[in-house]
């Protein structure tokens, strides 16, 4: 990619919203991968997200998401990191209990996210397309604030792949899926006398018609 220098990259479609303490920054960044003789062999784009807050030594970046999809002739790749240091303001639950300056329920410091599909042409005109991918969360808390209880569920990761085929015409489409291929079971939602989790490993098959 970089054999002939550095990639053109172009910031298109930018869109502020500024706070006193706080600003988002959601734009596309346009980039375009040269050939081996200068020419452009294929453009991608990039749907970034950057939060930014005021600190005492200035602003600075909170949290950055960007998906970064190449697209090739039968592959497409996904890639995107998220990084998240999001605390408590202020925040006192009632004059005995504070969680000020702590972290936020839900709020994992680090999701890395990594995908691949490939698209197979069939004799007749129909498309078989396989595809994988895998996600890995460094983990969040979950509060029961009435009581004063932090859980925290430890850091994880969870895959998915399919199968998916889809006739010539376009209007009949067969998948097979799993999701979960771990098998992870992670805390969702705390209540006082239990706790709802994620789903458990989960297979089938989906079909789909067009008229």
């Amino acid at each position: 990619i970089f054999a002939n220098g550095g990639i053109p990259l172009q910031v298109e479609q930018v869109h502020r919203l500024h706070h006193v303490h706080s600003a988002l920054h959601h734009l596309v960044e346009r980039i375009t991968v040269p050939g081996e003789r200068g020419g452009s062999v294929e453009e991608g784009f990039v749907l970034a997200t950057n939060v930014y807050v005021k600190t005492a030594l200035g602003w600075r970046m909170a949290a950055h998401h960007a998906p970064v999809l190449l697209i090739g002739e039968s592959g497409q790749l996904q890639f995107a990191v998220g990084l998240n240091d999001a605390k408590f303001g202020t925040y006192n639950y009632n004059s005995t209990i504070s969680y000020t300056g702590q972290r936020m329920d839900r709020a994992p410091e680090t999701v890395v996210m990594l995908g691949y599909s490939h698209s197979f042409s069939l004799e007749g005109g129909s498309e078989l397309v396989a595809s994988l991918s895998t996600r890995y969360n460094s983990g969040y808390l979950l509060s029961n604030f009435a009581e004063n209880i932090r859980y925290e569920q430890p850091s994880f990761h969870k895959s998915d792949a399919s199968l998916s085929w889809t006739n010539a015409s376009g209007k009949v489409n067969v998948q097979v899926f799993v999701k979960n291929i771990e098998d992870k079971i992670t805390i969702e939602t705390p209540t006082p006398s239990q706790f709802y989790t994620s789903d458990p490993r989960t297979f089938g098959l989906r079909t789909s018609f067009k008229f």
